[in-house]
C-alpha cells in the first residue's frame, strides 16, 4: 500500500495514430510524485505487453480523464 496514494482511476486510452489501446491510471496523491509514479510503474510491469501511462490528478488532463469516473482505489 502506498500510504500517499489517495485515489486511482483506470481508463483506456487510444493515442493519436495508434490502433492498440492503452491504460491510463490518473493518480491522486500527496507527497513526491516520483517515488509514487516509481511503485505504481513497478507493478505495473505484471501487464507483460500492455502500456500504462501515469498522469497525476492535480493537471488538468488527469482532471478531465477522471471526470465521471469511480476509482478503482480509493483510501478511505
Amino acid at each position: 500500500e502506498l500510504p500517499a496514494v489517495k485515489a486511482l482511476y483506470l481508463r483506456l486510452m487510444v493515442r493519436e495514430g495508434e490502433m492498440e489501446p492503452s491504460y491510463l491510471v490518473v493518480v491522486d496523491q500527496e507527497g513526491e510524485q516520483d517515488a509514487v509514479f516509481s511503485a505504481i510503474a513497478g507493478a505495473a510491469r505484471l501487464l507483460e505487453g500492455k502500456t500504462v501511462d501515469l498522469v497525476p490528478r492535480s493537471s488538468r488532463f488527469g482532471q478531465d480523464a477522471s471526470k465521471g469516473v469511480s476509482p478503482f482505489y480509493d483510501r478511505i
